[in-house]
This record gives C-alpha cells, structure tokens and sequence, in this order.
C-alpha cells in the first residue's frame, strides 16, 4: 500500500512538471521585468496547461503532507528525490532533450540511493 500511494505522489509531481513545461512553451519566450511582472503573471496563470499543472502540484503536495505525517522527514525527501528520475526519463521521451552520459550516471546513482533508503520501508 505504501508503493502504491508513494508511485501517485510522484506520478501526480511528474505530471505537474509535464503540464506547466509544456503550458509555459505554448506562451513562448517568456521576458519578465519589473514593468511587465503582473501581465506576465496574468499570461501565465490564464494558461490552462499551467493552471492544470499547478493543479498537479497542490495534489502532490496533499500526498507529501500525508507521507510526512507518517514517515520521517529523511526517509520522505530521500524518497522524493525518484521525481528527478521520472522528470528526466520524461524529459527524454516525451520532450526528446538530450541527457549527457554524466546525468545518466548519476541517475544511476539516484536510484542506488533510493533503492538503499527505502528497502526497508515500502
């Protein structure tokens, strides 16, 4: 049980990433500055794909609010560190960015560390 609500609380943060990325592109090139801040914010706050972002977000972070009630704080936020793993991997094949062999490595890495933490726990 504890799999299945830590993979919707990443599933959920994963899915904010991919809404407010791809909303933020349909904007273009975003030049904020002092003078433009407010209409800016109102472009992008009007932007369903970043409003269902956001959305995406707030649940996630409903889910980690539990996850801290129930777990410690070390153990929450080094399970947490999975969401760079899925924002990449979704970076590579939804976006289709170019990862260095460097970032592989160190995902790598990451989900050796995960691994580590959580095999006692999930």
């Amino acid at each position: 049980m504890k799999f299945l609500f830590y993979t919707i609380l990443i599933t959920f943060a994963t899915l904010g990433n991919i809404f407010l990325k791809k909303g933020i592109n349909s904007l273009g090139k975003l030049d904020i500055n002092f003078e433009n801040f407010l209409s800016a914010l109102g472009k992008i706050l009007s932007n369903f794909q970043v409003i269902g972002g956001l959305g995406f977000y707030a649940l996630a972070a409903v889910l980690y609010f539990v996850l801290l009630s129930k777990t410690n704080l070390n153990i929450a936020a080094s399970l947490m560190t999975f969401l760079y793993v899925s924002v990449i991997l979704v970076s590579v094949f939804y976006f289709k960015e170019t990862i260095p062999i460097l970032s592989w490595i160190g995902i790598g890495f990451i989900c050796l560390g995960i691994y580590l933490v959580s095999r006692n726990i999930l």
